[in-house]
């Protein structure tokens, strides 16, 4: 019966977990945040794009990352975008507003993103809008599973 229990417990925390994003401030204190209390918090948006992993035309919503990065004293420094899968890239102060429209996706077409489709969150740009940041660099910042935004 215990182990039961105690698997039902870690169940319920990996579905937890599947939906947070943790932020870590310049002086290390971690901030462990569900999505949808994020998007309730900060400025929020949407663009319909297609993109490099996604070929159709999708509805992205999501969180003004600009937004977040200022409230949380990171956008004068470089920040890491991490992955699930450990996958992460540095993001230097300034990068985001080179993006032109971008958005913490936390939504596809009005449904939330699971880690089977690219979530909790990605960082996605409006590539059909701007098909000019359609390179390397860009596509390596649309950092999908995200799940750690941390000062560098």
């Amino acid at each position: 019966m215990k182990l039961i229990f105690a698997l039902c417990l870690s169940l319920a925390s990996l579905a937890a977990s599947a939906t947070s994003l943790t932020i870590i401030s310049k002086d290390g204190v971690r901030d462990v945040v569900e999505t949808a209390v994020l998007a309730e918090r900060f400025p929020g948006q949407a663009f319909t794009t297609t993109n490099p992993w996604v070929p159709t035309p999708v509805e992205y919503a999501g969180i003004d990352l600009a937004a977040l990065l200022t409230a949380y004293g990171l956008d004068d420094v470089p920040v890491r975008l991490g992955a699930v899968d450990n996958y992460s890239v540095i993001m230097q102060p300034g990068e985001l507003a080179g993006l032109k429209q971008s958005v913490l996706a936390i939504s596809k077409d009005g449904v939330p993103l699971s880690r089977r489709d690219f979530g909790p969150a990605w960082l996605m740009v409006n590539f059909d809008a701007y098909p000019e940041i359609n390179v390397e660099r860009t596509r390596n910042l649309s950092v999908w599973q995200l799940n750690e935004i941390s000062a560098e």
